[in-house]
């Protein structure tokens, strides 16, 4: 058991520098700290549940009580008035209960810090073996951080309320702490292997409540992207969901199991074929519910224990044998790597989080090559005309999105059953959890399936443009409630339906208990193919 594999060195109590200022040692008292562990896919639904508030928020889903929030984050410092709380490894979350958790009472002064340093894994595993990963210690005093100043209400989300102020670029206190709530974007029995696999008598110590479903989407470089365009009669550049190429799902599980590995493996209907280019897979670590998506949704792999496809491996131990940022005792295939540019040569590349696959994808986009990956379904491309490979070319996120089987990574097709990689993620908490803890549990467990918050984290694609430059609007990703029968509505769904009411039609927990290695179940029989 890797106990340590996260833990960063401890820090020194000193006061924190803002704005000339000395911050009171210690945050919050003892026992008034909760820690929650696990996927870096629900960061941004976790942080925006809990600065609910505002009009249109009931009391009753507002956490924190105006203008007592102070917000701490390990993100780069951007300078004053500019926050970065999306980019953290390291949220913390402080201000007086609204409503009261447990015995804390309203008005009690509490932090919520969420680690983000790995994948899905850290909210199963280490929940269930009560084993320690690094946490920022709000009980202890802040170091090394810069003071952003205060940011307005929907400064990151429309119904997040004011934050007093945000501190960037903090370096502690770090100290090692069991999670109190863990997330996972599946199902505790599908993190089945590598070193830190669950077994069935671990998974007997957790207690998993459904949350929502979390959307992804295979994602390619711009040059495949253009390529495939025009093998499919497309308009090319124009980044509009009617000019969207697509793969089966077959070609893609043959692309992620090896069977194909270049260009003239993918063939149109009519035969021709894309040019014989190597095609790179820009991948995550095993730990990654990511990852698992992929594995479960084109290999069903972790689904059985005979007859599953196994996912390429990583090369980077025989191509590059550079792996930046591995901890001491992990596996490049298990953990991941941090992007290095000398990762370009490596057929399959393994990143530890979302950015160094698209930092991957980016790469050999610039250079002109084929890869593919897979990323969430809120992932942002930032350049309207794709990567030119010009040193001054913008943007760092160049790739786009991809159709499967014809259907579009939509939330309006997500709605309307058409589009259906996506998984139940969970909240998952130890069966021994009592106390203060349990109840915020609980309440969390509830909050983070809150629909104002799901409505709040659907992300457009701007620079999914025409040739005119003029952007398709109905470009959503995100993520929805698990549909039920009872709450289910009608399809077709139009995207103002969703923004109304975000609920998918299909399901992966029919039975109540969530199973994603099912085939996922509609509910509603009229499902009607989404047209743009």
């Amino acid at each position: 058991m890797l106990t340590n594999r996260k833990l960063l060195c401890a820090l020194g109590l000193v006061g924190l520098v803002a704005g000339g200022g000395a911050q009171a040692a210690g945050l919050v008292a003892a026992g008034n700290a909760f820690h929650i562990s696990g996927s870096t896919a629900l960061d941004n639904q976790i942080k925006d549940a809990l600065l609910l508030g505002g009009a249109g928020v009931p009391a009753a889903q507002q956490t924190c009580q105006a203008a007592t929030i102070n917000v701490y984050t390990d993100a780069p410092f951007l300078g004053a008035g500019v926050g970065n709380i999306t980019k953290a490894h390291q949220t913390t979350i402080v201000c007086k209960l609204n409503n009261a958790i447990g015995t804390l009472a309203v008005g009690t002064l509490v932090a919520f810090t969420k680690e983000s340093n790995g994948g899905s894994n850290e909210g199963t595993y280490y929940p269930a073996a009560q084993l320690p990963l690094a946490f920022f210690d709000a009980t202890q005093a802040p170091v090394g951080c810069s003071a952003v100043g205060g940011l307005a209400a929907a400064y990151y989300w429309p119904h997040q309320q004011a934050i007093a102020a945000e501190f960037d670029g903090c370096t502690g206190t770090i100290a090692n702490i069991i999670p109190d709530i863990g997330v996972a974007d599946e199902d505790p029995a599908v993190f089945n292997i590598g070193p830190q696999a669950i077994s069935s008598a671990l998974i007997k110590k957790l207690k998993t409540t459904p949350l929502f479903q979390n959307q992804f989407a295979i994602a390619v470089s711009m040059p495949l992207y253009r390529a495939l365009q025009n093998l499919e009669g497309l308009v090319v550049n124009d980044d509009t969901l009617a000019n969207m190429p697509s793969l089966t799902k077959a070609q893609i599980t043959a692309l992620y199991a090896g069977y194909i590995t270049t260009g003239a493996g993918i063939t149109s209907p009519g035969g021709a074929a894309l040019a014989a280019n190597p095609i790179f897979l820009c991948r995550r670590g095993d730990n990654s519910g990511t990852n698992v998506s992929a594995d479960i949704y084109f290999l069903r792999n972790r689904c059985t224990t005979s007859g599953s496809t196994q996912m390429l491996q990583e090369t980077v131990s025989t191509g590059s044998g550079v792996c930046t940022g591995l901890p001491a005792g992990q596996t490049a295939e298990n953990n991941g790597c941090v992007w290095n540019a000398a990762n370009i040569t490596d057929t399959v590349f393994p990143g530890t989080a979302t950015g160094d696959v698209i930092s991957c994808l980016d790469v050999h986009s610039r250079a002109g090559q084929y890869a593919f990956g897979h990323l969430g379904g809120t992932s942002k491309f930032d350049d309207p005309n794709g990567a030119s490979g010009a040193a001054t070319e913008p943007g760092s996120a160049h790739f786009r999105l991809i159709a499967i089987n014809g259907n579009k990574p939509t939330v309006e097709a997500m709605a309307n059953g058409n589009y259906d990689y996506a998984m139940d993620n969970v909240e998952n908490l130890w069966t021994g959890l009592a106390g203060n803890p349990l109840a915020a549990g609980t309440y969390l467990g509830k909050l983070f399936q809150n629909q104002t918050a799901l409505v709040d984290i659907l992300v457009a694609q701007p620079n999914a443009q025409s040739l005119a430059h003029v952007a398709d609007v109905n470009f959503v990703g995100g993520g929805l409630d698990d549909g039920t029968p009872s709450a289910a509505a009608t399809v077709p769904q139009t995207l103002a339906q969703v923004k109304a009411s975000p609920v998918s039609q299909f399901t992966y927990a029919a039975s109540g208990t969530v199973n994603n290695c099912q085939v996922p179940l509609i509910y509603n029989s009229g499902v009607t193919k989404e047209v743009y």
